[in-house]
């Protein structure tokens, strides 16, 4: 399985790219960038020199000193603590981006309800609503209602009539002079009479 380069770092570029592992589109992909950044370039140098030296050292001590365990063991034993080294490697990432409000379980439903109850409210506001035959029970109130009305309305206007006619005659006796006054209003005691 190719790696994926863009979810790599920098050294583990470098260390693929050293290594010759990176297939032909990300290795001359990988190339545009060391044409471009001389920081990169001198990391590379000091990364294949360092390789050099491990290489020969490696070489050396096996020509000294064979190993203590099979050639099978060895391999297995770095295959797990490679696997092991990835796993912590993978725990110690932090998390992407956490949520900010974790939505409750409750939410779901709700909104559920909320949208079938929407759903109901515009489709109800869409349909044609034919008028509806009165009731001959609220007619009869209705015109019952009616009619107190105007006969309330005749009468507060027959009693404004009389109050108007009233407010005219204060007005009249206070336009003449007292003994037309006199005139026109007779003294209690002749009215007793």
């Amino acid at each position: 399985m190719p790696p994926q380069t863009e979810r790599l770092d920098r050294e583990a570029l470098l260390m693929l790219y050293a290594s010759d592992e990176l297939s032909g589109e990300e290795r001359a992909a990988f190339d545009q960038k060391l044409a471009g950044d001389e920081n990169l370039r001198a990391e590379l140098d000091r990364l294949r020199e360092a390789v050099g030296r491990t290489s020969g050292a490696i070489d050396l001590l096996d020509q000294r000193q064979r190993p203590p365990v099979s050639e099978g063991v060895a391999l297995r034993r770095v295959m797990r603590a490679i696997n092991q080294w990835l796993l912590t490697r993978v725990q110690k990432r932090p998390a992407a981006r956490q949520r900010l409000l974790p939505i409750a379980w409750w939410a779901y439903p709700t909104a559920a309800a909320a949208a079938v109850i929407v759903g109901f409210l515009v489709w109800s506001s869409k349909q044609e609503i034919g008028p509806l035959p009165a009731d001959p029970q609220v007619r009869a109130n209705i015109q019952l209602a009616e009619a107190d009305a105007d006969a309330l309305a005749d009468r507060l206007e027959s009693e404004f009539d009389i109050s108007a006619d009233a407010r005219a005659d204060d007005a009249m006796r206070r336009e003449l002079p007292g003994p037309a006054d006199t005139f026109f209003m007779a003294p209690a005691e002749e009215n007793a009479q």
